[in-house]
């Protein structure tokens, strides 16, 4: 039987050329992920007086339940 013949190792130029393409693989995913963030950014900025309306009001304390206790006492 005949063996296998070996992959030769690879050369100088074939390393470089996987470790360019690596590096473009992780700045395009990079890119990617800069681009959603800006998304994000700008649809915030956009948006922030409603967000922080809503927010604010969400925060704010429920006067309604104090508002019936202090009925019941002044009816007394």
């Amino acid at each position: 039987m005949a063996r296998p013949k070996a992959t030769p190792p690879p050369t100088i130029e074939d390393t470089i050329a996987k470790k360019i393409e690596s590096i473009r693989n992780e700045i395009q995913a990079l890119q990617e992920q800069l681009d959603h963030w800006e998304k994000i950014s700008n649809d915030y900025q956009i948006n922030k007086s409603t967000i922080e309306t809503i927010l604010s009001v969400h925060q704010a304390p429920d006067l309604s339940a104090g508002h019936g206790k202090s009925s019941k006492k002044a009816s007394k």
